[in-house]
């Protein structure tokens, strides 16, 4: 019974979610400098993999000024191209009107045609 348990271990590791090989550095909610009226959205984040990414999937969850957490309908995605241990950053418009929040990756893909997904 002892071994079975130890094999069901060994499984479960060997199978486990791999770490996401994006870091995200830094999120800003910031008013936009082009003087439209929608804020921008920036999220700067780092490849920590050992492959080139060329596209990263994010969702974002709005925080409002008593803390609660707000989902952001939707994913925003980047496809520029990120050589290991390089940083990027992408930057979109939102309607939200929030000004803080948090970020996660959803979803990477790689050069060679592989992915990597939160789960």
């Amino acid at each position: 019974m002892k071994w079975m348990l130890a094999a069901l271990l060994l499984i479960g590791t060997a199978f486990g979610q791999v770490a996401c090989p994006i870091t995200i550095e830094k999120i800003q909610f910031r008013e936009n400098k082009y003087g439209y009226m929608l804020p921008d959205i920036a999220i700067h984040y780092k490849n920590v993999s050992e492959k080139v990414v060329v596209g990263v999937k994010f969702k974002v969850t709005f925080i409002d000024a008593t803390g609660d957490e707000h989902a952001r309908y939707g994913t925003l995605s980047s496809d520029a191209k990120v050589k290991p241990d390089k940083t990027k950053f992408a930057v979109w418009n939102d309607v939200s009107g929030y000004k803080n929040g948090r970020g996660e990756v959803v979803k990477v893909l790689f050069e060679d045609g592989t992915t990597w997904e939160a789960h």
